[in-house]
């Protein structure tokens, strides 16, 4: 799953989606730089909520 293109889906800018989802907008964005390797789960869920995806999406291909 790609955390930019879910976001631009829903016409999110990194900056809603952190007020939104409560992680912080430079955590979005190393996210969709450099995956979700060394992440905690609770910041993956939060977006996941916020995003209204299943939290097992993040880690398909």
């Amino acid at each position: 799953m790609n955390l930019k293109v879910e976001r631009a889906k829903r016409n999110l800018s990194q900056e809603q989606l952190s007020i939104i989802s409560g992680v912080c907008r430079l955590t979005i964005s190393n996210i969709e730089r450099k995956g979700i390797e060394n992440v905690q789960i609770k910041i993956v869920r939060k977006i996941a909520t916020a995003l209204d995806i299943p939290i097992s999406q993040f880690f398909e291909d």
